[in-house]
């Protein structure tokens, strides 16, 4: 009764974040549209992370709200699929786990900014590094529906493409921070080298490695 109990609860979790974050796409669609656009092209074209900047106003900050929960929620699902975690106290534990890393991410950013005595650029650091993610969880959304509710046995071949699109994002991230910190702002390539392997590299060797073996 109680492994019946837990199964049940796990269900009502999965659901629920599957609910809230198709919820919360709907609202980004029918809402945000404009903005939303302009946040996805801005992963590819620096023009329109740039128009995405320089509106800066209520709306934008509801796309960033709503993406990074999208972020969160995305993240969890992907990652307890892959894990096959089937207890709350895991999803929960992964929740945290990916909020500890943002947070952990935003400090050091603000800190290595105020070390090199380049304040302004960690609020353009954090944008574009959050850009990438919530482009990640926007685009991600419908492969984690195929993942988990697709008829056909293609659960390995899904995997293997939302792998492809993180690296893709990285890449991308990384030739941006790269223009962004070395050509505009004069910081050291060896410094935004170990930026990228920790914050960047790392978190997805680790799932790579904890998938695989």
């Amino acid at each position: 009764m109680a492994i019946l109990r837990d199964i049940k609860i796990y269900q009502d979790i999965f659901v629920l974040l599957f609910t809230t974050s198709f919820f919360l796409f709907a609202i980004l669609r029918s809402q945000y549209y404009k903005y939303a656009k302009l946040l996805v092209l801005g992963a590819v074209s620096q023009r329109y992370a740039n128009q995405f900047l320089r509106e800066d106003n209520f709306f934008t900050e509801r796309v960033n709200l709503i993406t990074f929960l999208l972020i969160i929620l995305n993240l969890t699902l992907f990652v307890s699929k892959i894990l096959e975690y089937n207890l709350v106290s895991k999803i929960f534990l992964t929740v945290l786990s990916i909020l500890t890393y943002y947070a952990v991410k935003f400090v050091l950013i603000k800190f290595l900014s105020f070390s090199f005595k380049l304040k302004e650029i960690s609020k353009l650091i954090l944008f574009f590094t959050l850009m990438f993610d919530r482009v990640l969880a926007i685009v991600m959304f419908p492969l984690l529906i195929c993942i988990y509710f697709f008829f056909i046995d293609a659960y390995d071949f899904l995997v293997c493409i939302t792998y492809i699109l993180m690296l893709i994002l990285l890449f991308l991230k990384s030739i941006c921070f790269i223009n962004l910190g070395y050509k505009s702002f004069g910081i050291s390539k060896f410094y935004i080298f170990l930026y990228l392997c920790v914050l960047e590299f790392f978190p997805i060797m680790i799932l790579a490695k904890t998938v695989l073996f």
